[in-house]
């Protein structure tokens, strides 16, 4: 370290010690503060030379701050700022020469099952389709959307709607009792 440098740290620590220890001159006293009149000899004085003397009061710091109010942020700076969604693209209209498709028909997978009268004496039919029997009325709608229009002793007539599209599954006739 170069000479000049020891000197001027030396020096600032021999001004900061003396700062330490060197009696304040201050106000002795906490009585609030008070202009005193200016003597008869300042009165006598020019305007810029006067003064007046002042003493300044401490006044204690309170036990407790009130909780500052703030707005709600605007921003979380945890997340960072992210762009606005991008808006979705304009709908293309396509146009088409040729008319819309027919409704493609589901096949119909259903067979009769048969037919019983329950105790109120009200005719239920059943179809099946694979291994579940299923019971069915007029009007009643079929998993495939067929429904069902009219139901005879010799068949079942369904329709599609969306293509207008009917169907019929026949009932074979009841075999005749056998007298033994």
């Amino acid at each position: 370290m170069r000479p000049s440098l020891k000197w001027l740290l030396g020096a600032t620590l021999v001004a900061s010690v003396a700062a330490l220890c060197w009696p304040e001159e201050g106000p002795e006293s906490t009585a609030p503060i008070v202009a005193s009149q200016p003597s008869e000899a300042a009165a006598k004085l020019p305007e810029p030379s006067r003064a007046v003397k002042t003493t300044t009061v401490f006044e204690p710091l309170p036990l407790s701050l009130e909780p500052a109010a703030f707005p709600p942020a605007a921003f979380d700076p945890f997340v960072g700022a992210q762009s606005p969604p991008p808006q979705p693209p304009a709908p293309i209209v396509a146009i088409s020469a040729t008319p819309p498709a027919e409704p493609v028909v589901p096949p119909l997978d259903y067979r009769y099952l048969g037919r019983m009268i329950d105790p109120t004496g009200q005719q239920i039919v059943y179809l099946a389709r694979g291994d579940k029997a299923l019971p069915v009325a007029v009007g009643a709608r079929l998993d495939e959307g067929y429904v069902v229009e009219t139901i005879t002793d010799d068949a079942i007539r369904l329709m599609y709607p969306a293509g207008q599209v009917h169907a019929v599954i026949p009932i074979p006739p009841a075999p005749e009792p056998s007298h033994p």
